[in-house]
């Protein structure tokens, strides 16, 4: 499935905190699902959670596995100040790992230095 990926230009997302990334894919894994439990509280524990690993690490993938009204709205009040708190929201696309074949990048996945 990732050779297939590959060749397409496809990248791979693990919504599975903690699994190997992808070896023949460009891709990765998550760094943690927002909306479990899908609470109020417990979506703005794992938004600071996540906010705090990209501090650590230098970025994070957040999952967030339905859209409810209150991960919509706790979401939106989070990431409209997170400028504020020094942090920057990005594509995933930024964060993917490259393959361990060494392949360069497929030309979807290219960016331009601005």
């Amino acid at each position: 499935m990732q050779d297939a990926l590959r060749s397409r230009g496809l990248l791979y997302v693990d919504p599975r905190p903690g699994a190997r990334a992808p070896q023949r894919a460009w891709g990765r894994t998550i760094d943690l699902v927002v909306d479990e439990p899908a609470t109020r509280g417990e979506i703005e524990l794992k938004l600071a959670a996540l906010e705090r690993l990209a501090r650590e690490a230098g970025s994070a993938l957040g999952y967030a596995g339905e859209a409810s009204p209150v991960l919509i709205d706790r979401a939106a009040a989070w990431a409209g100040s997170i400028e504020s708190r020094g942090l920057v929201l990005a594509p995933v696309t930024a964060l993917m790992r490259r393959p361990e074949t060494g392949e360069a990048m497929p030309a979807p996945l290219r960016t331009r230095a601005n």
